[in-house]
Order: structure tokens, then C-alpha cells, then sequence
């Protein structure tokens, strides 16, 4: 048996270390905190902005990962999300060959296509669900999470 060599640094494919507890946004905050920074998911048409005291990119995927498990956790709004290909973590695709898989060791989310598909997907399924549902954009704000659409 071979040691297989690790390769490019993936954010979303980094099972191995300890889940992240989502971390909220709080405007009021004046315990010294650093600003806001930034962290990207872009797709071709489309992405995810994640506004986050010191731009984290672990911290800003566990977000994203919380916002889309407690979303499609409403069956009222889980609709939304499988027509754009968002599944949860238990379903598994027959016959898929491109699928994303984004986990960070205790929540995991399957998307079909690759990573830019994929993107685009989870962004206009956030999208879709703000107009359906008017809490859910209180809801991603508070988590710091900014659909766009280029």
C-alpha cells in the first residue's frame, strides 16, 4: 500500500481537523476585535462573500456550511436548494462525475459539479431563498454571509 502525497490545498476537502463552531457577526462589538475582512467562494456567475473578524477561511467555510444545513433543514426552503443541486451530506449522487464535497469534520454538504459550478449553485440557492423566506436574510447576515451575483 502506497502513502499518497497531499495535494493542492483545499479548503472544502479538510476533514481531518476538529469542526469550527459558526462564529456570529456583531456590529456593536467594541471588545477590540479586528474589522471585518472578507473571505471569497467565487463561482463563474456568481459567489459568496464572508464577512468575518479577521478574514478566516476555515471560520468563513464552517458559516457557510451551518447556513446551508440549518436552511435546508426547513422543508419549506429545502426545495430550493435541491433544484440548484445543493444536496445534504447523507445523499449520494449515482452516476454524478462531478461533485464538490464541502465538510469540515462534523457537517458535510455534497454540490453537484465542480467547485465554480458549485458556487454558483450554493449562491443562487441563498438567493432564492432571501425572496422566499424575508428572516433568512437577517439570518446569513448575521453569519457574515453576502450572496453576489456578477
Amino acid at each position: 500500500m502506497t502513502k499518497q502525497k497531499a495535494g493542492i490545498f483545499d479548503p472544502w476537502r479538510q476533514t481531518h481537523e476538529p469542526a469550527i463552531t459558526p462564529q456570529t457577526v456583531d456590529k456593536s462589538d467594541t471588545t477590540g476585535n479586528p474589522d471585518p475582512a472578507p473571505v471569497r467562494f467565487a463561482g463563474r456567475r456568481a459567489g459568496v462573500i464572508v464577512w468575518l473578524p479577521g478574514g478566516d477561511p476555515a471560520q468563513a467555510q464552517a458559516n457557510v456550511l451551518f447556513a446551508l444545513e440549518s436552511l435546508m433543514a426547513d422543508k419549506a426552503l429545502y426545495s430550493f436548494f435541491t433544484a440548484r443541486g445543493v444536496l445534504g451530506g447523507k445523499e449520494h449522487v449515482e452516476g454524478a462525475s462531478l461533485r464538490t464535497i464541502m465538510s469540515d469534520g462534523s457537517r458535510t454538504v455534497v454540490v453537484l459539479g465542480d467547485y465554480q459550478t458549485a458556487m454558483d449553485s450554493i449562491a443562487f440557492a441563498f438567493r432564492e431563498v432571501s425572496r422566499a423566506k424575508s428572516q433568512t436574510v437577517e439570518y446569513l447576515t448575521s453569519l457574515g454571509i453576502r450572496p453576489y451575483i456578477v
